[in-house]
């Protein structure tokens, strides 16, 4: 189903509208399918589906009619859907069975497209989502009522480690770098300014840690010095990280 929307629906309105949808299946409605121009059509509240073409004399209107002994009680007693369709459809919402909203996306500027499955797919949907499920559960050795706090924990458990690794690996790096200042250094004549220029190889690198050790040098070259460093990204490809530093006195 494709609308047009400027921002994507939440969890919560995608969850009442499938309820909703359900509520109709499940209150057994009637549909009618009658033959009329178009203008009328649209007089009647019909609504066009996005993107399609009709025509002006004779258009196709299917109506999902108030549920049979509705006795007023919310929309029960109401027509709930009258669209503009050429395809076939069930005399009854009962025979649809169930709806389960599947997936949502942005297909095009102000464009959104919800996907669905019904009847004996929804079956198949959950079915399929149990599997998974279980194999989760049996795998993290937890119950399935338990599955989503351990998920989550190991997330952040991750997220700890990454950091952490990042952390060693910049310390590590900082280093390494020490070793390289002494051979790059160079006095500029006999103004005091000592300028270091040089890359940093291992393909490891990104530029948080070279800003940390460009930042290094400046601090142990004192503050007439001027550090130029370059190395690959971190991903090892072929973009290049440079980055510069520099004293306050240098600056001045």
């Amino acid at each position: 189903f494709d609308f047009t929307a400027p921002d994507a629906p939440s969890a919560k309105q995608l969850a009442r509208v499938e309820a909703r949808i359900n509520r109709w299946i499940a209150e057994a409605r009637d549909t009618r399918a009658q033959s009329m121009a178009l203008q009328d059509a649209i007089s009647q509240g019909a609504v066009a589906m996005f993107g399609e073409k009709y025509d002006a004399h004779d258009v196709r209107v299917i109506s999902v009619l108030p549920a049979v002994g509705a006795n007023g009680g919310g929309d029960a007693d109401k027509v709930v859907s009258m669209e503009l369709c050429g395809g076939t459809h069930v005399s009854n919402t009962a025979e649809i069975g169930a709806f389960k909203v599947v997936a949502e996306s942005g297909i095009a500027a102000g464009v959104r497209r919800v996907e669905a499955v019904c009847g004996s797919a929804v079956l198949e949907w959950a079915a399929a989502r149990d599997e998974i499920v279980s194999e989760l559960s049996a795998r993290l050795k937890v119950p399935v009522e338990d599955l989503q706090e351990r998920v989550l924990a190991l997330v952040e458990d991750g997220r700890a480690a990454t950091k952490e690794l990042e952390k060693v690996r910049m310390e590590l790096m900082v280093a390494k770098s020490d070793a390289l200042l002494d051979e790059l250094v160079e006095d500029v004549g006999d103004t005091g300014a000592r300028v270091a220029v040089g890359e940093l190889e291992g393909g490891s690198c990104d530029g948080d840690a070279l800003k940390a050790v460009a930042t290094r040098w400046v601090q142990k070259l004192g503050e007439m010095s001027v550090v130029v460093l370059a190395a690959r990204d971190a991903d090892g490809g072929s973009k290049v990280v440079l980055v510069g530093a520099a004293g306050s006195a240098a600056v001045k």
